[in-house]
């Protein structure tokens, strides 16, 4: 079946709006506790208040829906999970990264609203759907290896053999491969529609596989292999599908294999945090590499279109079909079979390298694995350094846990060492399960559980009866739809990717979409009774309006704060240079527009430690003692148990002489940080010492 002429434009401005947030979001940290935010947050904060003013105007349109309650169970637990992520801001151990956070699941959950109202209002066209989230995910790998051809000094590409477009983050742009896989098979592997359309959907499983290996993310990989396998196998279309899928992975062979096996392709350069050569020359095998995948695309393109042209004109028997449907089976049965014999075969013999496999996937001390194409088949890995800690916060905080998003700082507390090399992130426990565990405890697990549970159950329950209307291309497109969302999954169990909205939103959209599309009744819908005559649907709408402004507001507090706090630090830059150049008026006007400014993020974020220690910094400038004194000190307060207020008490008062009272609140940083900070630890012996290190008061009076 064909996708009607009318609704052609809609996947492509879906797809168009997807890549743009992508564009836009590209980081997937939120520059909590930093000064100078990220050059993504302030887009970041924008797209999250759309999404929550969206979500809001879903909700509504789902309340006065009358098309079946399908969607409100999933829509309800994902609910009560993002209200348990805002509520864990009172108990948070830093309630300025769990007021992001939370601002982030809100505008998440607008997402998934959004998703819902659209199923129930589409008409059961879940291809249109899928076509949009596929047509993304391609033009983003698209990017990401235009960046790698053509050498573009961007996301730090350069520096890495690894694919980083669009988000600076390997696993990410990983992701974004496999998300785009079931579709791809999906659009090639249909009878209906254009030669030419299921010869580019071959092509597009080339180019996305292609984003899978060369990124050398295991995670993605392992999400790839479910997303794309799963669809594959359960589709009507499944000999077709495992036919388009095979021929576009061959095609994709020649290029990892060279760039894998290209020294100025695959090796990182100076600048990388794995070292590398400092003067690697990548251009001319960067643009020969990019020859090479356009004519492997080109090639699958034409040769899948053969290939459906073919089937179509002659139709295999059914005894053919029943043959390629017992080899399929076989080739399944020999998977496990292989690595039977594999095991029996080793020289540790089957138990001892399976103890062998678990030890060094589960080692703790295993260190990195290297930038090497060899990692793809390595099972060594830094997780479980990273769970292991979640664990450890989750199991002393076992209800609520430490409030979302705080794995750091409450993660330092129970390590002895830092989880990351230089430059990497430790801000999240790289899987939303142990990450959930830690920050949201028992209480978060459950509902977590439960959403799957419920989600889940409408989603089979929708693909059980996709209604009379529903074509075998429909039923097709949105069993992709969930290969997608089980790719997504994967992922954020292996990684942080959850926080990446560039990768998230598609999946959210997808699952959201499974979730409201079995509400969709063929023939005519209930009456629906005029506005004017459904009070409570006005009051309902009037509170969830009210509502929603105000979480919009609040989500973007922090973001306010931010550049409350530059504008002070760069009015306070331009007031030493004024001093100077000898403008004493110019210099005060500046320094009281520094504190005017610090006094307004603390207004407008007053949980943040950040903006109570700028406001400090200035007030120190100024020559208030006492309100620097004020300042920090609140910032204990607000936050006992992150080490980062205590190291600027502490600090305060080593750099004044009072040696004897900074003890306290450095050792204090010092239980609360147990991993090897050399800084911290001169502090405290300066202070035991009665010593004032100049290396930490330079600009002290």
């Amino acid at each position: 079946m064909v996708i009607p002429r009318r609704s052609v434009p809609w996947p492509a401005l879906g797809a168009a709006l997807l890549v743009l947030i992508a564009l836009l979001t590209t980081s997937g940290d939120l520059g909590t506790g930093s000064a100078s935010p990220p050059a993504s947050q302030l887009p970041t904060a924008w797209v999250d208040v759309v999404l929550i003013l969206a979500g809001g105007g879903a909700l509504v349109s789902l309340i006065g829906d009358g098309r079946g309650r399908r969607g409100w169970l999933s829509v309800g637990l994902f609910g009560a999970l993002t209200a348990l992520a805002a509520l864990s801001v009172a108990w948070s151990v830093a309630p300025d990264q769990s007021w992001q956070e939370a601002g982030r699941d809100v505008a998440y959950l607008g997402a998934f609203l959004l998703a819902v109202a659209l199923a129930r209002r589409s008409r059961a066209d879940s291809r249109a759907a899928l076509l949009a989230l596929t047509l993304a995910a391609l033009a983003l790998c698209a990017w990401a290896l235009l960046v790698k051809a053509l050498d573009l000094n961007l996301y730090g590409q350069p520096s890495y053999g690894r694919l980083l477009a669009t988000f600076a983050y390997w696993n990410a742009t990983g992701l974004t491969g496999a998300l785009a896989l079931p579709g791809s098979v999906w659009i090639a592997s249909r009878r209906g529609g254009s030669i030419l359309a299921r010869g580019l959907g071959a092509a597009g499983i080339t180019l996305a596989a292609t984003v899978v290996v060369l990124s050398l993310s295991r995670s993605a990989l392992a999400a790839a292999l479910l997303g794309v396998v799963v669809t594959a196998l359960v589709l009507r279309t499944r000999r077709r599908a495992v036919a388009v899928l095979l021929l576009g992975l061959l095609g994709g062979l020649p290029v990892w294999i060279d760039a894998l096996s290209t020294r100025a392709l695959a090796a990182d350069s100076r600048g990388s945090i794995y070292g590398g050569s400092a003067h690697l020359q990548r251009g001319g095998a960067e643009l020969l590499f990019g020859l090479v995948l356009l004519a492997a695309v080109g090639l699958v393109a034409a040769l899948a279109g053969g290939l459906s042209r073919w089937l179509d004109v002659h139709p295999q028997p059914a005894s053919r079909r029943r043959l390629a449907d017992r080899m399929l089976a076989l080739a399944l049965l020999a998977v496990p079979v292989l690595i039977a014999l594999w095991l029996l075969t080793n020289a540790r013999g089957p138990f001892g390298e399976i103890s062998h496999l678990w030890h060094r996937l589960t080692s703790a001390n295993s260190g990195p694995v290297g930038d090497q194409a060899a990692r793809l088949t390595s099972v060594t890995n830094s997780r479980a350094a990273y769970w292991r800690q979640a664990l450890s916060v989750g199991e002393h905080h076992l209800l609520a846990g430490t409030g979302v998003g705080t794995f750091f700082p409450a993660h330092l507390r129970y390590a002895t060492a830092r989880l990351s090399l230089p430059g990497q992130d430790e801000h999240h426990a790289h899987s939303y399960v142990f990450d959930t565990f830690a920050s949201l405890g028992l209480i978060g697990i459950a509902l977590m559980l439960a959403l799957l549970g419920g989600w889940l159950a409408e989603t089979v329950a929708g693909l059980r009866r996709p209604g009379p209307a529903a074509a075998p291309d429909e039923f097709d497109a949105r069993l992709a739809l969930l290969g997608l969302v089980a790719a997504f999954g994967v992922s954020s169990g292996l990684d942080w990717t959850w926080f990446y909205p560039g990768v998230t939103l598609p999946a959210l959209m997808a699952a959201g979409w499974l979730a409201g599309i079995g509400t969709t009744v063929a023939g005519p819908t209930a009456a629906v009774l005029p506005l004017r005559r459904r009070p409570g649907l006005i009051l309902a709408g009037t509170l969830i309006g009210a509502l929603t402004l105000a979480a919009a507001w609040m989500s973007f507090a922090p973001t306010r704060a931010d550049r409350s706090i530059q504008a002070s630090v760069n009015a306070q830059i331009a007031a030493a240079a004024a001093s100077a150049a000898h403008r004493p008026e110019r210099a005060v006007a500046l320094e009281l527009a520094a504190l005017g400014d610090a006094r307004a993020a603390v207004s407008q974020d007053p949980l943040s430690v950040t903006a109570l220690a700028r406001l400090a910094a200035v007030d120190g400038a100024l020559g208030d003692g006492a309100g620097e004194r004020a300042e920090l000190l609140r910032a204990t307060q607000i936050q006992p148990e992150n080490p980062q207020p205590w190291i600027l008490w502490g600090g305060y008062l080593l750099c004044r002489g009072d040696f004897f009272p900074a003890r306290e609140p450095l050792f204090r940083a010092t239980l609360l940080d147990l991993t090897d900070s050399q800084s911290q630890l001169q502090m405290l012996a300066a202070a035991q010492t009665d010593q004032r290190p100049s290396q930490f008061c330079a600009g002290a009076a």
